[in-house]
């Protein structure tokens, strides 16, 4: 019998799975890409062992059960990340709505608290059609997951939330269906991930354009550890008072 694992869409989560087509043989992994709110759903209906999730939908699929975390690889950013960027519309005037990828996913999610709570803006998350151009923005805004961002406004996703609630961001971690083998899933998680990341690993850029020069930094951890589980139970907190989550639960870490 196959173990299968759902990831969502996007490429941020792509270093997790990076040796899918290696390990996939050798476990007999089935790999099901799906939408993020899609997730809790599997995991409910024990259609899929293993699963990468984030505080929304984690903290969704904890109002109907307990499951757990497995401490493992993951991601999680302070500070500067490159992992999702918000781009703006040149000559913008007025910043009202914002495109997704996935407007209901949790980094879009992100992006409108960020600029309701910070600057009061009252944002619209809409869809970001999949033929859309690369090479301009019909947005007011767009988020992407693009690393190598070439527009000449915009903001780092990961370093608005650390600048806002002074903790990392947790974008990407490991949940197990019930029954599933600990051990077995702790080992499958960690040879899927890029080999040779350092953790942490440092993302530095120095910008300069005309007069504009500055340097920015942050780090992006790829292994679980007490200050994730903290950062998580932290958005789960954010996310309810901000009734995204109707109940308020604790995470829970598979042992």
């Amino acid at each position: 019998m196959s173990i299968k694992i759902a990831v969502p869409e996007g490429k941020y989560i792509n270093n997790l799975i990076a040796n899918i087509d290696a390990a996939k043989n050798k476990y007999n992994l089935e790999l099901i890409y799906a939408k993020e709110k899609d997730i809790p759903q599997l995991l409910l209906n024990k259609s899929v062992d293993l699963s990468i999730m984030n505080p929304l939908n984690y903290g969704k699929l904890l109002e109907t059960e307990p499951f757990r975390m497995l401490p493992t690889t993951c991601i999680s950013a302070l500070g500067f990340s490159r992992l999702a960027t918000i781009s703006f519309k040149e000559d913008l005037i007025e910043l009202k709505k914002i495109a997704a990828p996935d407007k209901d996913s949790f980094l879009a999610i992100a992006t409108k608290i960020i600029y309701d709570e910070k600057y009061d803006f009252g944002i619209k998350l809409v869809e970001l059609p999949k033929e859309a151009m690369k090479s301009s923005i019909s947005f007011d805004a767009e988020l992407s997951y693009e690393e190598n961002i070439e527009y000449p406004s915009t903001m780092d996703l990961t370093e608005e939330w650390s600048d806002n609630f002074n903790f990392a961001m947790p974008l990407a971690f490991w949940v197990i269906s019930e029954s599933a083998d600990v051990e077995l899933m702790k080992k499958i998680t960690q040879e899927l991930i890029l080999k040779d990341l350092p953790n942490p690993q440092v993302i530095h850029e120095h910008y300069h354009r005309g007069a504009i020069s500055y340097e920015r930094q942050g780090l992006i951890q790829w292994q679980f550890s007490p200050e994730l589980e903290k950062a998580i139970d932290d958005t789960l907190e954010l996310l309810f008072q901000l009734n995204y989550l109707t109940l308020l639960s604790d995470s829970h870490i598979a042992e």
